[in-house]
């Protein structure tokens, strides 16, 4: 039995706070978290992917899924792990912290949806993912705000738990050391045409009286409002806002329009670093 059960703690179920699984029988099951706001242990975390048929914590059978990774949001499964015709997959997540290890409650690979569903969903995102990538969308990086880990102090009240500086370079505006995970690659939005330009006005400087657009993109990952979208051939970046819900299957949505608002060029989100980022 995996050691790691013993350390954790009797109430560690909560820590948790939502697993998304994005099965794909051939490879590239993708697991998305998020913890509970108020989970206080100190960084880094560090998470682990691991994989089980039988589905319970009790089991023996869970095996680690690729490498652990650092103060992140989603993991890939690049493996085949189903043959047949029956889907017995379940993951879960082991997060490690200075304080502690703990565990998940185990997620079955289908998700809310049945087979037949979750089938029929995966050929629209497919679908849709190709319309974008080949003709509609601007190709573009998420960043997922954090809204959990190591609180910065300095910048949040300790009596409302409100930010209380948005210009600060360490959360970013956040509350939350880092402010932002890694950037997600090769994220796309269909953007109007004649919104996807920045407009100056020779009194005013630039302005964003029409940068309130709508964009259509998919629903994964999940965005949530606060998270940013960036345009990868001019950085200009975009904070999400009202979510809308285009095309949905059971309740989990599949296709999305997003309310982006300009992030003005003074914003602190500027500066947070996009290695990927070409400068051509």
């Amino acid at each position: 039995m995996p050691t790691f059960a013993t350390n954790c703690i009797a109430d560690c179920d909560w820590i948790f706070d939502r697993i998304l699984v994005y099965p794909h029988i051939t490879g590239g099951t993708r697991v998305e978290w998020t913890l509970h706001p108020r989970f206080r242990d100190p960084g880094p975390y560090v998470f682990q992917l691991q994989y089980s048929t039988a589905g319970t914590n009790e089991a023996d059978d869970w095996i680690n899924v690729g490498l652990p990774v650092t103060n992140n949001f989603y993991a890939i499964d690049d493996q085949q792990r189903l043959y047949g015709k029956s889907n017995w997959a379940h993951y879960r997540l082991l997060i490690r912290t200075p304080l502690g290890i703990y565990a998940s409650q185990p997620q079955p690979a289908t998700g809310v949806l049945s087979f037949r569903d979750w089938r029929l969903a995966r050929e629209i995102i497919r679908m849709e993912r190709l319309r974008l990538r080949t003709a509609a969308g601007q190709e573009g990086f998420v960043l997922k705000a954090k809204r959990y880990g190591e609180t910065h102090e300095e910048c949040v009240d300790f009596m409302t738990e409100e930010v209380i500086d948005s210009t600060c370079e360490i959360c970013y505006g956040t509350g939350f050391v880092g402010g932002y995970f890694e950037p997600t690659e090769c994220i796309y939005a269909e953007l109007p045409p004649q919104t996807s330009r920045v407009q100056l006005d020779p009194d005013r400087g630039t302005t964003d009286d029409e940068l309130r657009v709508p964009a259509r993109m998919l629903g994964v990952p999940r965005l949530m409002e606060g998270d940013v979208w960036v345009d990868r051939d001019t950085d200009i970046r975009w904070a999400v806002h009202t979510i809308k819900h285009l095309v949905e299957m059971r309740g989990v949505p599949l296709v999305v329009s997003v309310e982006l608002r300009l992030l003005p060029f003074s914003d602190v989100i500027y500066k947070f670093p996009i290695r990927e980022q070409s400068l051509v």
